[in-house]
């Protein structure tokens, strides 16, 4: 359940785009958050993704930073913390509808022996009430690390300028 609450306060001010200053940027320019800026959480995975026109560089920029706070400056208000959790908590009990109970109990046939099948990337209430500003800044520190990280770019772009990009914006980054 961190690694998705971690994922929600990304959206929720990171050191470039402080409050929601990511989704308000985003649309501005006329995108909406869902079709052209998302993310989730999966077993294994964390993946945000924006969606925007190729022909404007500006744009790509902001892109690249907004994909470099969240690998390495989301800051973790305490008072976001506490306003996302509510949220985090809505998303979980609109997921327990049949079809997300009947997934919750295929999950040891799907993973026997693996801890997947008693840990639902939701989370459970217990660790969505009681996780702190700090106990999510400790989690992403240790997790979002560039050793496992990956950026994907795809379009109608130069390939060379977006690895010169993924090199200049990426490379500072630190474990």
């Amino acid at each position: 359940g961190m690694a998705h609450f971690v994922e929600h306060m990304a959206f929720n001010g990171t050191r470039r785009f402080p409050g929601h200053g990511i989704s308000d940027y985003f649309e501005l320019l006329g995108m909406r958050m869902g079709p052209h800026l998302n993310a989730y959480t999966s077993f294994d995975e964390t993946v945000y993704s924006v969606e925007l026109p190729t022909d404007e560089t500006n744009q790509i920029g902001t892109a690249f930073a907004a994909l470099a706070d969240w690998a390495s400056g989301v800051t973790f208000d305490p008072g976001e913390v506490d306003r996302e959790r509510g949220v985090v908590i809505e998303e979980r009990r609109l997921r327990r509808d049949a079809d997300g109970r009947n997934f919750d109990k295929h999950l040891p046939a799907l993973f026997p022996g693996s801890v997947y099948r008693d840990r639902s990337p939701i989370g459970t209430p217990e660790c969505i009430r009681g996780a702190s500003a700090e106990s999510l800044r400790e989690f992403y520190t240790k997790w979002y690390r560039p050793d496992s990280m990956a950026v994907v770019v795809v379009g109608d772009v130069s390939a060379g300028e977006m690895e010169r990009r993924i090199h200049e914006t990426f490379e500072p980054l630190r474990a």
